[in-house]
């Protein structure tokens, strides 16, 4: 499960570096056959603002969940464990 996690971090990492690179510093040539396309007149530059901002805010959604299940998983677990570890009727209140 641990490896699911990871994979929705480094994922999430990667459309975000790519879709940073493509929205905000206009490298254009990470959309495959973008360049050709655009300079045949096939596509404009809006769409490749599109598929940046889109991957983008993938990679946000998809390094947050990560990042989230992640630490929610542990502290679960560790509450758990407290819970098991505990005498009964000791509290930390």
């Amino acid at each position: 499960m641990i490896f699911l996690k990871v994979l929705a971090v480094v994922l999430g990492l990667a459309f975000l570096l790519f879709g940073y690179f493509i929205y905000f510093k206009k490298k254009y040539n990470l959309i495959n056959g973008f360049e050709a396309d655009f300079k045949a007149g096939r596509k404009k530059e809006e769409y490749a603002k599109k598929v940046g901002m889109i991957e983008f805010v993938v990679g946000i959604v998809l390094l947050i969940t990560g990042v989230a299940l992640i630490l929610f998983s542990s502290v679960r677990s560790n509450s758990i464990f407290l819970s098991i570890a505990m005498p009964k009727g000791f509290s930390l209140l």
